[in-house]
């Protein structure tokens, strides 16, 4: 037998009879020596009641030459019905692994074992590993999935750092804790005799061709920027690469593969789980709550530290926490700019935006560069996001304040977040609508207006290079950083400063810097032109006194201010979409529904919505064409998109000369989706009367079924929440408010305690009652009711001729509102459905009566008892029984 066709295993059927083995051995020892071949048997289980079976490990057995291979065959055929499978695999492939040092919880190195994986996405460690380490578990949820769509949930996150033997290199890395990443790696041991390998080579992993557990699974993150230039080729089949942590070898080599090991492991935001909530029943929120701990101390940071340089300017502190110890991160960063350099490289469009970007930087004074790195923080990488079709910005660069190093701590992690201090879009926008003359603006380099203490502007360096084969020098940046952390919240902290300190000299401008700016985009107006002129004029001198801050300029037709676009000339808000024209997919699905940016929800395109979720009920794959008829439907659907593109939304929502202000809005559900509407009514001193959409919302009902009844509950509490939002919002004085639904058991539940009602409905009764106290609650019929128009759902050019979602019904056109309220409480199943059972109470008094008790019912007289007493006595001895 020859090698080339070596037998490499033989497994044995269960209840096999060892005896036929001893007749394997002993055809085989009769054969000629001509050839040699190398029979692993693996009979570890029969060892131990056999001395043969230990002697037919890995010895040389003579075989025939292999023109009597077919007679071979035949010779085996006789015991064939105890051997069932023989492979003949003659090689076996070498995985990449490296002894790697990591960090304790004390700050010791530990000694582990590393298997290098490109096609990972996301970096393992064994749970025996971390407890070693002691590292701090985080719990987590998440599904890693790999070959053939197998899958497990990542229930345990850490974050270690990993160092080389010389401690020239280190990362800091999040690892998903699992109980065992791999079998023994390699399986088998590996015969390195045929390997020529030169004794200067430093191997990252000494004792590759030994079976070793596993510590650690370092993926694609990391694992190309740990190569290095040098490789090698062995026996034109091995290859061995220089990294950081030595050599890896890893190819193919002759031997026997026991188990075949696939490095392919994703680790991937479940999009089924995140867009279950994209029709999972909206939870009950919560009454807005008092800033957090970390909040208050953020602020109360600010107070204690910001100040104004001579000029005006502010300059504030870092609010870092306390006790936090930052590593060493500039190895790192320099080879993260070298790999960043790599990119631009091959892209001069990019590495000329980057250059002068980085040029701009240092000319505005924004950063400065350092000499000395003997006072270093921190060394922030970056890096740039660049769309070559973007019409506006193609390259934004990102500083990665969040890159961990040596002491497994980055600067985001030490710093305080701080709270939102602005009002949120929904708000600004709608306070936007009520303007006669409007206008807006944003403030150029909002950020970089604000200086940094210098104290602690070490916690903000960054490596640059004009060219590749420069040497990096160090910088420091001086202003507000985006990327770090408490960058939002200081930047929109002291705009609100700003205002504050400047009030007495800018009234008008202050009280608009603290209600109309949305981070750095500013949405308000006045009643006129006159004051409109006069309020932008306050505006840009309230900007001067900080001698930073200035407004951008635009001269084009349309603006897009906070995403949603506005044609000043026509005073209207208009939608562009541009639907993907690749083969329908469920991912193209999701893409083009969220391409349509409505926060306003005019549109409300619920009929997407709906057709996304039946895709998700078929258990479609993300990437997988759409079957036939639902390819039909969502090309049908995506066409009309593009009829969105004419509807014109006038912008002001008042009139002249307003006797009444009122706000009506309505609720409605069907299966497949609940809805609210709002309408702002204007009737003027001439009684004219002017009815405008105000905002509305909407969502898929969730796919565990729900009743009508549940559902146009749930539109109610929708509407509650909406309705409560509006009236804040606008901050107008409302004469007269309405609330609406065409369900007469929802007004009824409305109508009831909710002690009596079962825990669904009592829950959200509650919350209805809690935001619409001050709110009345009346009936509407359903071909009244504009809710109903998004709860079911219209094509785009259906809804742009539908005068009742734009106008609302037309009793609201007329002077004086009537109503259709129905105050009777329907007596039907679902309303009583609904209603906790009242039970029985029956008491039972069971009482066990001696003989004493039953005397003293008799009388409460003490001779009389005697007498009664001494009458038994006398009686029962005369006749005794």
């Amino acid at each position: 037998m020859s090698t080339d066709t070596g037998i490499v295993v033989l497994n044995r059927k269960k209840g096999s009879i060892k005896g036929q083995i001893t007749k394997l051995h002993t055809f085989i020892s009769q054969k000629e020596d001509k050839s040699e071949t190398v029979i692993t048997t693996h009979l570890e289980i029969l060892s131990r009641t056999s001395t043969k079976c230990e002697k037919l490990r890995n010895e040389f057995y003579r075989t025939v030459p292999d023109d009597d291979f077919e007679e071979v065959e035949s010779s085996l055929s006789e015991i064939e019905d105890d051997i069932f499978q023989i492979e003949t695999q003659k090689k076996r492939v070498i995985l990449a692994t490296s002894v790697v040092y990591a960090l304790d919880k004390s700050g010791s190195i530990r000694k582990g074992r590393a298997l290098l994986d490109s096609g990972s996405m996301c970096n393992l460690m064994a749970s025996d590993f971390a407890n070693t380490l002691g590292l701090k578990k985080e719990k987590i949820n998440i599904p890693v999935s790999g070959i053939s769509d197998t899958a497990f949930n990542a229930k345990r996150k850490s974050t270690g750092t990993i160092l080389n033997s010389d401690g020239s290199f280190s990362a800091t890395l999040d690892f998903l804790v699992i109980p065992k990443i791999t079998d023994l790696m390699p399986s088998t041991s590996t015969d390195i005799e045929e390997i020529k390998i030169s004794s200067y080579v430093k191997l990252a992993d000494p004792n590759f061709f030994s079976p070793a557990k596993v510590d650690l699974l370092i993926g694609a993150e990391l694992f190309f920027s740990i190569l290095k230039g040098n490789r090698l080729c062995i026996n034109n089949s091995l290859i061995l690469q220089e990294t950081v942590f030595g050599h890896i070898l890893s190819g193919a080599v002759e031997g026997k593969q026991e188990i075949q090991h696939c490095g392919l492991i994703s680790q991937v935001e479940n999009l089924d789980n995140l867009v279950k909530k994209f029709w999972e029943i909206e939870n009950i929120t919560d009454i807005p709550t008092p800033k957090n701990k970390e909040e208050l101390e953020c602020e109360n940071h600010f107070m204690q530290t910001y100040r104004r340089d001579k000029d005006g300017k502010y300059i504030v502190s870092l609010p870092l926490k306390e006790n936090m110890q930052l590593g060493n991160s500039i190895q790192i960063a320099k080879q993260r700019l070298d790999n960043l350099w790599k990119r631009l490289n091959n892209d001069s469009s990019m590495a000329n935006l980057y250059c002068n970007f980085m040029k701009e930087y240092e000319e505005f004074g924004h950063m400065q560069k350092i000499d000395s790195s003997d006072n270093l923080k921190y060394v922030m990488p970056h890096h740039g996001v660049y769309r070559a079709d973007s019409s506006t910005t193609k390259l934004r660069v990102v500083f990665d304040a969040s890159a961990a190093f040596t002491s497994g701590v980055s600067l985001n992690n030490c710093l305080l977040k701080g709270g939102v201090v602005q009002d949120d879009l929904f708000s600004t926008l709608l306070r936007f609508r009520k303007h006669q003359v409007a206008f807006t603006a944003d403030v150029k380099k909002m950020y970089r207006q604000i200086w940094v203490n210098p104290d602690q502007c070490n916690f903000q360096c960054i490596l640059w290079k004009n060219r590749s084969c420069e040497e990096p020098s160090l910088y420091k940046l001086l202003a507000v950083t985006y990327g770090t952390k408490s960058a939002p919240y200081l930047a929109t902290r002291v705009l609100n400063q700003l205002a504050t300190d400047e009030r007495k000299e800018f009234p008008l401008a202050s009280a608009v810097a603290l209600k109309d700016f949305y981070v750095d985009d500013v949405l308000s107006g006045a009643d006129n032109v006159s004051s409109a002129l006069k309020l932008q004029q306050e505006l840009i001198s309230l900007l001067k006194a900080d001698q930073g801050y200035q407004f951008g300029d635009s001269d084009k037709d349309t603006v897009k201010t906070l995403g949603l676009r506005w044609n000043p000339k026509q005073d209207c808000f208009n939608f562009t979409i541009t639907p993907s024209a690749s083969v329908p997919t469920k991912r193209t699905v999701l893409a083009d529904i969220a391409k349509l940016f409505d926060p306003l929800c005019f549109l409300g395109i619920v009929k997407a919505k709906i057709f996304l979720q039946k895709l998700w009920l078929q258990k479609i794959e993300w990437d997988q064409e759409l079957p036939h008829q639902e390819k039909v439907k969502w090309e049908a659907r995506r066409d009309c998109l593009n009829d969105l593109t004419n509807v014109r939304i006038q912008r002001y929502i008042l009139t002249d000369s307003i006797k009444l202000l009122e706000l009506h809005g309505f609720s409605d559900a069907s299966k497949d989706a609940f809805s609210a509407v709002v309408y702002l009514r204007c009737v003027t001193i001439l009684n004219h009367v002017k009815v405008s959409l105000l905002c509305s919302k909407s969502k898929v009902a969730p796919i565990k079924s729900v009743t009508i009844p549940r559902l146009e509950l749930c539109a109610a509490e929708l509407l509650s929440k909406l309705f409560s939002k509006a009236v804040s919002s606008l901050n107008l004085k409302i004469d007269k408010t309405y609330l609406y639904s065409d369900s007469t058991i929802v007004l009824a539940w409305i109508n009831t305690s909710q002690h009596l009602l079962k825990i669904f409905v009592s829950n959200r009764i509650s919350r209805i009652h809690e935001l619409t106290k001050d709110f009345s609650w009346h009936h509407v019929k359903t071909s009244e009711n504009p809710a109903d128009i998004i709860s079911r759902g219209m094509t785009p050019q259906q809804l742009m001729e539908n005068s009742l979602w734009w106008n609302g019904p037309q009793f609201l056109q007329q002077v004086a509102v009537e109503l259709c309220d129905k105050n009777e409480i329907p007596i039907d199943d679902d309303y009583l459905h609904e209603l906790k059972r009242e039970s029985d109470k029956t008491l039972a008094l069971t009482l066990d009566s001696t003989f004493l008790d039953s005397l003293l019912s008799i009388s409460n007289n003490y001779s009389k008892l005697i007498r009664v007493v001494s009458f038994l006595f006398v009686n029962n001895s005369r006749n005794p029984k």
